[in-house]
């Protein structure tokens, strides 16, 4: 017999039967066998107490229930949790502890489980003492050890707190992702492996994309050409190195128009683990668009100082200015009255700089025994007549020039050589703002271009001679103000028309970087400043005691060599950049009051 899958009932059973007959009925062996079967049952009631505590008190709850879902068993921990009383909930169905809403899901799970043979979670709402509770349950088939009828053993988890949480963040990722969709900006998620995980409405708007086209693809694969490397660059440093991000770009939108965005990016972390970034985008290009608009009015306004102090400084000697000259040859005159007169009415012209003289004659008059003279002015003319024509007599050939620099500077040249300026024949280009190349004959300049509005070679905010028949066309094209063209003659010709800027050192600094464009137009005023210079040899019938250059553009040296690897047959090529104005007018002032230069009357 094996007592081993005896039911516990019967094993009592045969207990008893044995107790009740005679020892000497029976053999040694059986009185072995009955001691046995006695320990057998001591142990079976041990650890039946044991399981029931282990049962009762276990921390999940457990109940047992037939095919019919009614409850055979349910331990303390359970009832305590339902709040009734193990003793009495016996024969209950264990669907009046369900909540009315899963009742119908529970059902169904029940149908489940009577059919399958595998162990089944679910997760549903369970009436409590005093409220609902969120659990979990898990069912496993098990067979009645008195009856042999099949049982469901369910545990029961309390995961209230579990589901309070996941509900919290339910929420939080929906309120997220509300707020996200409403704001004006657009809001990203990336992964580690830099793959999208989240996009904004807005983004989508923008790019004009489909959330499917988006996530797990690559962000920010739309830059503009120019932008590229830049962005990929300062994004992929920061990424790097898991650092917080501003970068500001053009990205094409849905459009098909670059925008600038600021992308901002900040990385995310969990327990120190790198989880990607989140970050934001603004469309900042209005804003762009004003700063460049302020930018370039801004160049404009200090250009126009530039050469509203450039056309002062050559006129404020000491002191001189644009005034209307009517004699032809007044380099180093006294101010008077007729020059007063003159400065007054703008002979040849109203400016800023005709109240230089005036200037120079108030402050003559408040200290004793000070005089007032003008030096060099920018419209000294000394020009031989054959030099004043044109061409037609309704266009005369006039003298306007960096008079004060150009003959500082050759007066110095003359000083070097131990030599008189009025003993030499010089070529001297100032290269500035403007550019003007002289033919400097025994003192007198007696041929330059006109270099503020009319002739000669084109320099960083001039345009030069132009080809007239192009034009008169343009005049008369209706396309443009006269306020138009005069800018692109003067002030926004030259470099500023080719390239965009008047810094002659940037286009330098382009040219030796390789960029073709740069290199074409600085080496196109090299050559025309060299055609120049050429042409004025010709007026000095060959005869170049030496060529000087100076000015501000003098400092380059690629520009000086391009200009002098031309000219250099013509006469020995002395470089002086810079233009010290005032130097130049105290060496008049000095040459005045030494007696080395003649002062003249102004008619």
């Amino acid at each position: 017999m094996n007592y081993a899958k005896m039911r516990k009932k019967e094993l009592i059973e045969l207990v008893k039967d044995l107790q009740s007959v005679r020892e000497d009925e029976y053999s040694e062996p059986l009185r072995f066998q009955n001691l046995k079967l006695k320990d057998m049952l001591l142990l079976l009631e041990h650890s039946r107490d044991l399981y029931s505590t282990l049962y009762d008190y276990s921390h999940v709850g457990t109940v047992t229930f037939d095919e019919k879902g009614v409850i055979k068993n349910i331990n303390i921990t359970l009832a305590d949790m339902l709040g009734v009383d193990r003793k009495i909930v016996s024969g209950t169905p264990f669907l009046v502890y369900i909540a009315k809403e899963y009742m119908q899901e529970y059902l169904n799970y029940l149908k489940k489980v009577i059919s399958s043979k595998e162990s089944l979670p679910i997760e549903f709402k369970l009436r409590c003492a005093n409220d609902y509770r969120y659990v979990q349950m898990q069912t496993n088939k098990i067979i009645d050890y008195e009856t042999g009828d099949p049982l469901f053993q369910n545990t029961i988890i309390d995961i209230s707190a579990k589901k309070k949480i996941e509900n919290f963040l339910a929420e939080s990722e929906s309120r997220f992702l509300t707020m996200a969709d409403s704001a004006p900006v657009l809001i990203w998620m990336i992964d580690t492996d830099r793959k999208c995980s989240y996009v904004n409405k807005e983004w989508l708007t923008f790019t004009g994309k489909s959330l499917n086209l988006e996530l797990g693809y690559c962000l920010f694969t739309t830059t503009h050409p120019e932008d590229s490397y830049k962005w990929r660059t300062e994004f992929d440093s920061a990424f790097d190195g898991k650092r917080k991000f501003k970068i500001s770009c053009r990205f094409l939108n849905a459009n098909g128009e670059y925008r600038w965005l600021l992308i901002t990016g900040v990385p995310r972390f969990a327990e120190n683990e790198f989880l990607g970034y989140i970050g934001s985008g603004i469309d900042i290009t209005e804003q762009m668009n004003f700063e460049k608009d302020q930018e370039k009015t801004i160049k404009e306004k200090i250009a126009m100082i530039k050469e509203i102090h450039h056309r002062v400084k050559n006129n404020l000697q000491i002191i001189s200015s644009l005034l209307g000259l009517q004699s032809s040859n007044c380099h180093n005159a006294e101010v008077n009255d007729a020059l007063i007169t003159d400065l007054k009415i703008g002979v040849l012209g109203q400016h800023a700089s005709n109240l230089g003289g005036l200037i120079a004659n108030d402050i003559a008059k408040s200290i004793e025994g000070a005089r007032a003279f003008i030096a060099d002015p920018v419209v000294v003319d000394e020009f031989d007549d054959i030099a004043r024509v044109s061409g037609h007599p309704l266009f005369k050939r006039l003298s306007i020039f960096h008079a004060l620099n150009q003959k500082a500077i050759a007066r110095t040249h003359a000083k070097t050589k131990s030599k008189r300026y009025e003993d030499m024949n010089l070529i001297v280009a100032h290269l500035g703002g403007g550019i003007s190349v002289g033919a400097h004959k025994k003192g007198r300049v007696i041929d330059v271009n006109q270099a503020l509005d009319g002739e000669g070679p084109f320099s960083p905010e001039r345009s030069g001679t132009l080809p007239a028949g192009e034009l008169v066309k343009l005049c008369f094209s209706n396309k443009y103000s006269f306020v138009e063209i005069s800018k692109m003659i003067t002030g926004q010709g030259g470099f500023v028309a080719y390239l965009g800027t008047n810094d002659a050192y940037k286009v330098e600094q382009a040219a030796a970087a390789g960029d073709e464009k740069a290199k074409l137009i600085h080496d196109a005023m090299a050559y025309q400043v060299a055609k120049e210079i050429g042409a004025m040899s010709t007026v000095l019938m060959g005869e170049v005691d030496a060529i000087l250059l100076t000015g501000g553009i003098a400092y380059g040296k690629p520009f000086v060599d391009e200009v002098t690897k031309r000219i250099k047959h013509i006469a020995s090529v002395y470089v002086y950049p810079g233009e010290d104005e005032m130097k130049a007018l105290a060496m008049n002032g000095l040459m005045v009051l030494n007696g080395e230069v003649e002062v003249k009357e102004y008619m």
